[in-house]
């Protein structure tokens, strides 16, 4: 059990539930979120429909500022790879947790769910079973999934609509895990990071196609005048000119006798065309949580406001991960631990990070700093001070400020030698 387990424990929060300012008779909260339960806890069916949540998939497949930024996003939160924590005591636990987890591919699942979880705003992920023993995850089409809550906003199960002659199938809540990163406090639905953007993306879709199709109207254009006021050539001739222009290309050169004059119109194109392109392509870009040096789209940057962008978009990275996180541990890890005999949150998962520039220049800062601090029988900062600063897991004992010993340095009674010339 964890330190926050064993202290929820110890003030007895797993008794028999007990109303208190915070909890009914039934342990439930006494806050409601609707005024009435039900499937989605109130909430009107216009705010998540199937054709809304279906339009979300449209823009992510035919956009592609929308599937690059959705697809660098999900790859960066979860491919990077994970590790696992634990006591040293519990080497065994760890080891067949990797494994288990390395059996129901989890990297594979979670990289889907996340960008099932950013386009339609939820992932639903069905924990298979073979009676008590997970087999496999799941993904469930999210169009099809309501989620069943109280006033309470306290969950009672998940409903699918298969379509099939108005056939559902209800799942209990531990039978599902609800993945979402931007929730909302009145509906047990995530946000989608595309519902925000979408007359952005609407704007910068129609402006796309309105400077495509200026382009081709203001593209410079043959001038040909055949023939003289005397001398009127055959149609014949028209024709043939007018179809050898319309197959011309930078390969061929254009040769006429004295009675063909060819010259361009319309050669200066469409002026500050960029600047159109810029604004919508920014707003996008900016809706959608990423930096657009991550696609390639950061040749206006400096070097400082570059820097910036990135250490807050491997923030974001990390928030995402760290809640990813959070609910795997509860469930799906504890529940394989108590299932095999092992205690619960003695094994939790932590993804790696995008890069290590975070983890780079809080230990230089640390080292600095432990520096001079390095014979004093008390630290500036305890083991779990430092071990929250690189999001690691506290330890037992780790919260002691005198950790390390102290006194004086080897050799501190050896007094110096100076050179000099004989």
């Amino acid at each position: 059990m964890g330190l926050g387990e064993k202290f929820l424990n110890r003030i007895g929060y797993y008794k028999t539930p007990q109303e208190t300012p915070w909890l009914d008779k039934e342990g439930k909260p006494k806050s409601i979120i609707a005024a009435r339960g039900g499937v989605g806890g109130g909430l009107q069916k216009s705010q998540r429909d199937e054709k809304t949540l279906k339009s979300y998939q449209e823009y992510y497949e035919n956009e592609g500022i929308v599937f690059s930024s959705i697809t660098t996003t999900a790859y960066n939160t979860v491919m990077t790879g994970y590790s696992l924590t634990s006591e040293s005591e519990n080497v065994e636990a760890k080891k067949f947790i990797y494994e288990y987890l390395d059996g129901i591919s989890l990297e594979l699942t979670m990289l889907d769910a996340v960008k099932q979880a950013l386009i339609f705003g939820d992932a639903f992920i069905e924990i298979v079973k073979a009676g008590d023993v997970i087999t496999s995850l799941k993904l469930v089409n999210p169009i099809q999934m309501s989620v069943d809550t109280d006033e309470h906003g306290v969950v009672k199960g998940y409903i699918q609509s298969t379509g099939m002659g108005g056939k559902s199938i209800k799942f209990k809540p531990e039978e599902i895990m609800h993945v979402r990163f931007f929730p909302q406090t009145t509906s047990p639905y995530g946000i989608s990071i595309i519902g925000p953007n979408l007359t952005n993306i609407s704007r910068k879709i129609n402006v796309d196609s309105s400077i495509y199709n200026a382009i081709l109207r203001h593209t410079a254009k043959y001038l040909v005048k055949v023939g003289t006021p005397e001398i009127l050539p055959p149609k014949s001739a028209f024709d043939d000119i007018k179809t050898s222009l319309e197959d011309i290309n930078s390969k061929k050169e254009i040769i006429t006798t004295g009675l063909v004059d060819i010259t361009t119109i319309d050669e200066r194109g469409v002026q500050n065309i960029d600047k159109y392109f810029d604004t919508f392509m920014m707003q996008v870009i900016t809706g959608m949580l990423i930096p657009g040096e991550a696609l390639g789209l950061g040749e206006r940057s400096t070097e400082a406001s570059s820097r910036v962008r990135q250490v807050m978009y491997e923030r974001l990275i990390r928030s995402f991960q760290l809640r990813l996180a959070k609910q795997i541990n509860s469930d799906l890890i504890n529940p394989i631990l108590e299932k095999n005999g092992h205690e619960l949150n003695t094994v939790k998962i932590k993804f790696k990070g995008t890069t290590t520039s975070d983890e780079e220049g809080i230990s230089k800062w640390m080292g600095n700093l432990f520096r001079g601090f390095q014979f004093a029988k008390q630290k500036p900062l305890t083991i779990n001070e430092i071990r929250a600063k690189l999001d690691l897991e506290p330890i037992e004992g780790g919260d002691d400020i005198t950790w390390g010993g102290g006194g004086e340095p080897l050799g501190a009674n050896i007094q110096p030698t100076v050179d000099r010339e004989e």
